[in-house]
């Protein structure tokens, strides 16, 4: 993913900052008419354990990132819309 810090399977749209804290949210949005399975793919994050939460109904995704990049995979309703807060764990 070079010079993509952000990626996203091609059944979701959605963009990534960094807030006030230092966490990243990135907010998904699915375009599909099915609930479906999709991913987050990130770059450019210091190697470590990190935890995704859903800022609507508290789902926890742990991952790793490795070689500064990593993924997290979820389930997503039709027309679904998932804010995310990505921290690193301590």
């Amino acid at each position: 993913m070079p010079d993509k810090p952000l990626g996203l399977s091609d059944n979701l749209r959605g963009f990534g900052f960094f807030d006030q804290h230092g966490d990243l949210i990135v907010l998904t949005t699915h375009t599909g008419s099915h609930a479906a399975q999709a991913q987050v793919r990130l770059a450019d994050l210091e190697d470590g354990s990190y935890v995704a939460r859903d800022l609507i109904n508290d789902e926890r995704v742990a991952f790793v990132i490795s070689g500064q990049a990593g993924s997290f995979s979820f389930s997503v309703e039709r027309w679904g819309v998932r804010p995310w807060q990505i921290r690193k764990q301590k």
